[in-house]
């Protein structure tokens, strides 16, 4: 998971940005027909959530697979602005997916930690979670970024 990670880091932060290795990246983490593989990693370790409290290493695994949830949504917020009209449904296609992958994914991380969010403070994931819900910000009445 990590590297999974480290690779949408890099695919993020390219200047100049390169769409296709992005695209890329962003496909095999939150595509449907991909997305199977982090969520049975999840859904092998992290399902036991007594097992999660007292492993260490789960623990761990845990703090991945929010990083990487983290990841994929600056990925689809950078990726809004290097597509083309043509690839808008391709674009909200993957919202969806992402959507999906993160309510799934919320069920196996322990409640008090699940992505970072404290109950106080709203993360820079979570607000980027409510935009792509609400669709606010995500191709509606945006154009392509010069």
């Amino acid at each position: 998971m990590s590297v999974r990670t480290r690779d949408l880091k890099q695919a993020t932060s390219l200047e100049p940005p390169d769409p296709k290795l992005l695209q890329v990246q962003l496909q095999g983490a939150i595509s449907t027909t991909v997305n199977q593989g982090p969520l049975e990693i999840a859904s092998t370790f992290l399902s036991d959530k007594e097992a999660v409290a007292k492993s260490h290493h789960l623990q761990k695994l845990c703090h991945c697979f929010r990083e990487f949830s983290l990841r994929c949504g600056e990925a689809l917020e950078k990726n809004k602005h290097l597509i083309g009209e043509d690839q808008r449904e391709y674009q909200r296609e993957m919202e969806r997916n992402f959507i999906t992958f993160k309510e799934k994914l919320s069920f196996m991380l322990p409640e008090k930690r699940a992505f970072g969010v404290r109950p106080r403070r709203k993360s820079r994931e979570t607000s980027l979670l409510q935009k792509i819900s609400r669709g606010s910000g995500f191709l509606d009445g945006e154009s392509k970024a010069q």
